[in-house]
Parts: C-alpha cells; sequence; structure tokens
C-alpha cells in the first residue's frame, strides 16, 4: 500500500488550449466568424450597389448641326449659314444624342418640330437620302418664335433603341427653307424612362441664321414678308 504523503499526480492534458478537439472548435469558431462578416460586408456591397443601379437615371444632351452648307462669313454662330436671297433650298441637319448620366437609355423618342410653312420636313441618312419613317400627323398644338413672332408647327418623330453612355447616337433630318426664310426655328425634344422622376423630357431649342451670300453678309433679305 502506497502511502498517501508520497502519491504523485500528474495530468497530462490539462494546458489550457493545448487540446486538440479546443483547437479545432476555436479555429472553426475563428473561420464561421470571418465569413460571416465577409458575407455582411459582401451583402452590404451588393445592397449598395443595388440602390446606386436603382437611382441611376439617363441625362440626355442634344445638339444639332447643320450639314452641306456654307457658314456665315464674319459670323462665329454654328447655326449661321449663307444662301442667296430669294433662293429656296433644302437643309440636312445633324442630330447629335448623347447620355452624360448614370444609366444607359432603353427606347428614346426623339422629336422635331419646325416652322408649319417649311416646303418639306422628313427624316434622312447623313448626305440627305429621304427615310420612309412613319410618323403620325404633323400637326401640333406647340408654338415656335421666329423673332418676335410666334408660329404654328409641325413635327417628325422616330425612336432609338438605345442611348449609352459611352457612345452617342445620330439621327438626320431634312428641311426645305423658303427663299424668304431668314430665320428657321427648330426644337427637338428626346424622351426616355430612364430620366429623372421629375423630368418628363430633354428639350432644345435652336435657331438657323440665314445670312445674305454677299456683303454685308447679315441677314438675307425677306422682301415684303413682314
Amino acid at each position: 500500500m502506497i502511502p498517501l504523503a508520497t502519491l504523485h499526480v500528474y495530468c497530462t492534458n490539462c494546458g489550457g488550449g493545448t487540446d486538440p478537439i479546443t483547437l479545432l472548435s476555436l479555429g472553426v469558431a475563428v473561420v464561421a466568424t470571418i465569413c460571416a462578416v465577409v458575407a455582411l460586408a459582401r451583402s452590404r456591397s451588393e445592397h449598395r450597389e443595388f440602390l446606386k443601379r436603382l437611382r441611376a437615371r439617363a441625362a440626355l444632351r442634344v445638339t444639332l448641326t447643320p450639314l452641306n452648307s456654307t457658314p456665315a462669313a464674319d459670323s462665329e454662330e454654328p447655326l449661321a449659314i449663307m444662301a442667296p436671297s430669294g433662293l429656296g433650298f433644302e437643309q440636312t441637319f445633324q442630330i447629335g444624342i448623347s447620355n452624360d448620366g448614370d444609366s444607359a437609355a432603353g427606347p428614346t423618342t426623339i422629336n422635331v418640330l419646325v416652322p408649319f410653312d417649311v416646303t418639306k420636313l422628313c427624316w434622312c441618312d447623313g448626305i440627305g437620302r429621304e427615310l420612309n419613317i412613319p410618323s403620325g400627323p404633323p400637326h401640333t398644338s406647340e408654338t415656335l418664335t421666329r423673332g418676335a413672332q410666334e408660329v404654328s408647327s409641325r413635327w417628325i418623330a422616330t425612336e432609338l433603341s438605345r442611348v449609352s453612355t459611352r457612345t452617342p447616337q445620330l439621327q438626320f433630318f431634312k428641311v426645305g427653307v423658303a427663299g424668304d426664310v431668314n430665320r428657321l426655328p427648330i426644337r427637338i425634344k428626346a424622351d426616355c424612362d430612364e430620366l429623372p422622376d421629375d423630368q418628363a423630357e430633354t428639350i432644345e431649342n435652336f435657331e438657323l441664321m440665314i445670312h445674305s451670300n454677299t456683303p454685308p453678309y447679315g441677314l438675307r433679305d425677306r422682301g415684303s414678308v413682314p
């Protein structure tokens, strides 16, 4: 019989954190915590991206350029051209539709309004060849301003399938200008579902100024027309 005074008890598995099962459990808990944190961060990031896309809007910008015409002498106006007084002619225009927003625009309607007394109004290609694009009745209740006078207007419309934030879209139209006209107001509208909620459509007003092709190169004579 061993005396109690000389009995020694040794524990071979009592070191804190040295039990393999304990270490494994701790590792699993740490990994689970990290995964949960990563998943939460990813979820928040995806939610922010979702909200960003949900709030993204298109911002359409419209430009107008006359083609195949002679710029007016002594004028820096991009819409000032020259033509002989009393000469009627057909003028081709290029519409540029850009998107400066943070969302691509889906189907986008383009409307062009000009004075009702023009001799022609149609869509065309870049060299003026007329395109057969149905546009509906030409009459509209909107008016345009020619100088200080309000004039009735007519319109044509077409639709672009998409306007991205990277590549502007081009559209062309042609107007017949009578010989007694030296100002041609033009209104262009662009509309899509991706515009801001408080903006019904993008509207830009332009005016083609027709100067005489002889000195002093002012606006050409309108004869007896007021």
